[in-house]
């Protein structure tokens, strides 16, 4: 059974212009993978403790193995190539499932 995920991204950016070109190459690839932008900004209020990060983005999928492979794909590597000198970030996979507390 497929459970959608979610990939939460949490970024300090140091050029934005090599950021406008990773976003250019990047986001036209997420529906091959059926993934979409839920959000992204930098605009937000911490409400409780410290934010590491300037920005979040958080992408959905439809699972796992489909966000895997769109982050390991050779097309997003080439556009990483873009992000990775411009960037600074932290990106997770989360289930959107919660379990109870036990």
């Amino acid at each position: 059974m497929d459970e959608t995920v979610y990939m939460v991204v949490t970024l300090d950016v140091q050029n934005p212009e090599m950021m406008t070109q990773y976003a250019e190459a990047a986001l036209p690839l997420l529906p091959e993978y059926g993934g979409d932008v839920l959000c992204g900004s930098d605009e937000f209020d911490v409400i409780e403790g410290n934010w590491p990060r300037e920005r979040v983005v958080i992408l959905r999928f439809p699972n796992k193995e489909k966000a895997n492979s769109f982050f390991f794909s050779d097309a997003y590597q080439k556009a990483r190539e873009f992000r990775t000198p411009a960037s600074t970030l932290d990106a997770i996979i989360i289930r959107s499932a919660l379990k109870p507390y036990t």
